[in-house]
């Protein structure tokens, strides 16, 4: 059974962008950008520059693939194509 206390508020998708961003586009994360496609959060990610025992750390609390703020989110890896 859900419960209010533990379902997330779903909010505007643009919205919800905008939080993504301030949350995970930072100096020196593995997220470069984010954007709306459709709806869903579309998330470019910098593998290239990050060593492969680097990337289950700098992912860890990166919600991509899964939801942030009720949307689905994918991955988008660099360079985008």
């Amino acid at each position: 059974m859900t419960t209010k206390e533990n379902t997330p508020e779903k909010i505007d998708l643009e919205a919800a962008v905008a939080a993504f961003k301030q949350e995970f586009v930072k100096e020196g994360s593995i997220v470069l950008d984010a954007w709306a496609h459709g709806e869903f959060i579309k998330v470019y990610v910098d593998y290239l520059n990050f060593d492969e025992t680097e990337i289950p750390e700098k992912m860890k609390d990166v919600p991509a693939p899964g939801e942030y703020k009720g949307h689905p989110t994918v991955l988008t890896l660099f360079p985008r194509e």
